[in-house]
């Protein structure tokens, strides 16, 4: 018997129903976590996932890369501004890319989906918010690993030896987490 289940036999042994009001009212409020939790992974997924920032006295370089394999980079040198956007589109990553990014984005969309649903009936998903969660953070390994192997593969260098994680990389995990609370909330 876990704490809750505890605290709910007590509370019934008892006769009093204020703590399981208070229960049952924590879970009519939870859809707002797993929301904010799907729609943080999608502002991930419009933000970069790396960066690579470099400062010298000759010039400034600002690079960034989205999950999409989209790079923009700003270049500064001797007075001249030099911006770049471009797709990487060697096979090894972009088609990798595109898949895990488009994963990644119907989690998030069913997420937000199944939680609002929750909201207006206050049935039980059927499809869990923690599967749902953690397909976001497989989804988003597959992508830091194949990063690395591809890089190391075509440049001969470490993907993550040369760049900083974003927002669209930490932000996955972030509204994971959100989702995996509100799984938490609601099955206990």
């Amino acid at each position: 018997m876990d704490f809750w289940q505890y605290l709910l036999y007590i509370e019934i042994k008892i006769g009093d129903d204020r703590v399981l009001q208070r229960v049952i009212n924590v879970k009519k409020k939870i859809w707002p976590f797993v929301i904010i939790g799907g729609v943080t992974t999608i502002i991930a997924l419009l933000t970069p996932m790396a960066c690579f920032i470099y400062r010298s006295v000759a010039f400034d370089t600002d690079f960034y890369l989205w999950m999409i394999n989209l790079f923009f980079s700003y270049r500064y040198e001797s007075g001249i501004h030099t911006t770049r956007i471009e797709f990487d589109i060697q096979l090894i990553s972009f088609i990798p890319s595109l898949i895990c990014s488009s994963i990644i984005l119907v989690l998030s969309i069913l997420t937000i989906v199944t939680a609002n649903n929750y909201r207006k009936s206050e049935k039980i998903p059927k499809l869990s918010w923690l599967f749902l969660a953690l397909g976001v953070i497989i989804a988003t390994l597959i992508w830091m690993i194949m990063m690395e192997v591809s890089r190391w593969v075509l440049y001969g260098h470490t993907f993550w030896g040369l760049f900083n994680p974003g927002f669209g990389f930490i932000g996955s995990f972030l509204g994971s987490g959100f989702e995996i609370i509100g799984y938490i909330f609601l099955k206990h």
